[in-house]
């Protein structure tokens, strides 16, 4: 548009623009992507994350947002959300608990205003596979500081979460606590693998309660089997004793060698950690369905004030809370931090002063906390329950001509290596059963992905849609069978692009401007006709004539070929030759 103003400046070309149509934007709520954990566990508790985007709406209003189950056509959750005005965009949060298993078809719709025109744009789709076992917790502390008799009464009020407690300070005759309750660390594959996520608390891991060989055996349930594992630092060994040692690798953070845990002095000013952008989309701090009340809660919480000081993150680890002034080499310090060790998921919590958000708000708070973070690191959908592969897309929208990015996770480290290089994928159209593929009924297309290096964990691949519509992703490939995916497809919506949807308004102001910038005018509809009667008639004759030569012309040479024949033939004929 510059280089086309420059050039009529140029030109001393004045542009006259008509203003046709409204410059205020039609209602429209639109329902983005849903955020939402694909596999969960029987009786959890299952969070939808609900991005709203609205135009046209000068003053905030109430839209009721819903969650239906696409078989029954029943609603599940539901909850009204305010939007617009000086807040267009909302991250809004709807939860409930699945009620039997299997994998179920959710929709996720705003129902639209009453004068709202579009409203193709206000449902999106979400699917969740509902496994029946519990969450189980091990939980392994020092001594009984208050981090962890609080902790181990929020996890033990959970009812969808069976817990063991191992208090290594605790004498014989003390009955450990917890609903399946041990005397000792598992000694045995075996025995861990019955637990979804271990817990390290205030622990010395040189304390003789933990042997090198339990230590690579954890190493192999966090890496290769897909169990979370969580660090709770503490003023007495955790975690500059973890250096040295095989379990520094479930550290997202790296150790400080120099710091031992005491501070001198009595600490007697708090702090409240700074929540970074990773930290707000994050479902281990949301604690109300809201955003913004989520955000208003947590800094309303009390001030925390012993914290463990490390060098900062590991390359890959997600920072969620940053101290508001103490700083490492790289960045402010981590206060809490997650991550991944093969394909298990970390946590570092750098703080053991959570206890202190109980203060004024009782347990809500910080019980919701501490049951979500056990519930984030657990893997239902990953190789702790066989499952070892895990088929997603960058997007779950795309317009009509883009390339469709799909990935192929191989979430067990074993199968990096053991896993072909290519595996198919086919698209099927939204609606038809997996029953059809079996029929024989041809997909919609086929593709093939492949892995981009030897050593990466993942084969990806594109597939460019031939036509708009909703498609389903399955892999289709003999190595992949239904029980290693931690999901069995990946649904996508096709759309055409709507460039005049996305903004129907009309521009006046770049219409002035254009108008402004060559000495032109702005018209209405009702100034069209005087205005262009203004317009001076700078039209220029300019003359037409053709040119073209004769003498290669097909005429000529026809001429010239005809008289010279005649002449031959009269000549022959009169004996002139």
């Amino acid at each position: 548009m510059a280089a086309a103003l420059d050039q009529a400046k140029e030109r001393r070309v004045p542009l006259y623009t008509v203003r046709v149509g409204s410059p205020v934007p039609p209602v429209d709520i639109e329902v983005e992507p849903v955020r939402v954990r694909e596999t969960v566990f029987l009786g959890d508790l299952v969070a939808v994350g609900v991005p709203l985007k609205s135009r046209g709406l000068r003053a905030p209003v109430e839209v009721n947002l819903r969650v239906i189950d696409a078989d029954d056509e029943r609603v599940v959750a539901s909850r009204r959300v305010r939007i617009g005005g000086p807040h267009p965009s909302v991250l809004s949060e709807l939860s409930f608990r699945p009620e039997r298993t299997g994998r179920f078809h959710y929709r996720v719709e705003a129902v639209p205003l009453p004068d709202e025109r579009r409203r193709d744009n206000n449902v999106e789709s979400a699917e969740v596979r509902v496994v029946e076992k519990g969450l189980r917790v091990l939980y392994v502390e020092g001594y009984p500081r208050y981090e962890y008799r609080y902790l181990k009464n929020a996890l033990m009020r959970e009812p969808t979460i069976r817990f063991s407690v191992l208090l290594l300070e605790a004498d014989r005759r003390f009955v450990q606590e917890g609903s399946d309750p041990i005397r000792r660390f598992p000694e045995t594959p075996e025995e861990l693998n019955r637990y979804d996520v271990v817990l390290f608390g205030d622990v010395d891991p040189r304390g003789g309660w933990i042997s090198p060989a339990q230590m690579n055996m954890l190493l192999d349930f966090v890496g290769n089997r897909g169990g979370g594992f969580g660090l709770i630092a503490g003023e007495r060994w955790m975690p500059h004793r973890l250096a040295g040692t095989p379990l520094a690798r479930l550290l997202p953070v790296r150790i400080d060698p120099s710091f031992y845990g005491r501070y001198e002095g009595t600490i007697t000013r708090g702090f409240r950690p700074v929540m970074t952008p990773e930290g707000r989309d994050s479902p281990l701090l949301r604690f109300a369905p809201d955003r913004e009340e989520s955000l208003r809660l947590f800094e309303g919480l009390p001030e925390l004030y012993w914290f463990a000081q490390t060098l900062g993150p590991k390359p890959g680890a997600t920072v969620l809370l940053e101290h508001p002034s103490m700083r490492t080499v790289s960045g402010p310090l981590p206060i809490l931090v997650t991550g991944r060790y093969g394909a298990g998921r970390l946590f570092f919590q750098a703080t053991d002063d959570t206890w202190r958000w109980r203060r004024h708000t009782g347990e809500h708070l910080h019980d919701t906390y501490w049951v979500r973070v056990v519930r984030e690191l657990a893997s239902p959908g990953g190789v702790h329950d066989g499952r070892r592969l895990r088929l997603r897309t960058d997007r779950r929208r795309y317009d009509y001509g883009q390339g469709v990015r799909v990935m192929l996770d191989l979430l067990d480290p074993r199968l990096v290596t053991a896993f072909p290089t290519e595996a198919t994928v086919e698209v099927r159209a939204e609606g038809e059963r997996e029953s059809a593929a079996r029929e024989g009924e041809p997909p919609v297309a086929r593709f093939t992905v492949s892995r981009p290096a030897g050593d990466v964990p993942r084969l990806e691949g594109t597939w460019i849609p031939d036509r708009p519509g909703r498609y389903r992703l399955v892999p289709a490939h003999p190595a992949i069978r239904g029980d290693v995916l931690s999901s069995g497809a990946v649904s996508i919506r096709v759309e055409r692009p709507d460039l005049e949807g996305q903004r129907p308004e009309a521009d006046h102001d770049r219409l002035a401007r254009m108008a402004d910038a060559t000495g032109g005018r702005v018209l209405d509809l009702n100034e069209l006709e005087a205005g262009l009667g203004a317009v001076r008639d700078r039209s220029v004759r300019i003359p037409d004539d053709v040119i073209e030569p004769l003498w290669d012309t097909k005429l000529v040479l026809m001429l010239f070929t005809a008289l010279i024949s005649v002449e031959w033939v009269l000549r022959k004929r009169f004996h002139l030759l």
